[in-house]
């Protein structure tokens, strides 16, 4: 009697294990399939909000390329004067090239960036999940390729090739990844129009799980 009551109950044991790992297998594979599927609704929103930012993040590397090739110009007039030290010259430089059409509308880029780095739209784009992943760190290589050139006036001229140098690896690597998103759209303030509670409804059925 007592070897048959042990044996019910490493029955009963056995099939309680059996019912928790299938269970815990079911859990597992339930959150799994949310998680892509969330993966997915914020690569769509990624896609739709890049139709109207794509002409912003195109002008402002077009921007910073040319504001890299300016910068190294200017460097090499700055060390090849002989009637002042470098950084001097190289300030001197600096300023004339603020004035000029091509400097102001370098800043007036990094002004329009700087404002969009900023908003909720830059944050939505550079948290798409894992869907979108390398296109969310390529916007944050284009946004240190503009600090990077934001102030070169006061770096030494090693220093200044070096981060010129940098800055254009930066922006080719994100205008490599950004190349498909491509968009007809040509205002570079068409992204101001996006509206971040237009996605609200995507994802409240998350908050309900």
């Amino acid at each position: 009697m007592k070897m048959k009551k042990k044996n019910i109950i490493i029955t009963l044991l056995a099939v309680c294990g059996v019912v928790i790992a299938v269970w815990l297998m079911m859990h597992y594979q339930a959150k799994r399939e949310l998680m892509e599927q969330f993966n997915r609704d914020l690569a769509l929103r990624f896609d739709d909000i890049m139709d109207a930012t794509y002409p912003l993040i195109d002008s402002y590397a077009t921007a910073m390329k040319d504001r890299a090739d300016s910068i190294e110009v200017m460097a090499e007039k700055a060390k090849a004067d002989d009637n002042h030290a470098y950084l001097d010259a190289f300030s001197i430089s600096w300023e004339q090239y603020c004035r000029n059409p091509q400097g102001s509308r370098g800043n007036a880029m990094m002004v329009e960036y700087e404002y969009f780095k900023n908003s909720s739209v830059f944050t939505m784009l550079t948290n798409s999940g894992d869907n979108r992943m390398a296109e969310g760190e390529a916007l944050k290589k284009l946004t240190m390729a503009g600090l990077m050139l934001k102030e070169p006036y006061f770096l030494e001229y090693d220093s200044v090739k070096s981060v010129t140098k940098r800055a254009r690896q930066h922006i080719a690597d994100c205008l490599g990844v950004m190349e498909p998103y491509r968009s007809k759209q040509t205002n570079i303030r068409a992204w101001r129009d996006v509206t971040p509670q237009k996605y609200i409804p995507m994802f409240e059925k998350y908050n309900q799980k």
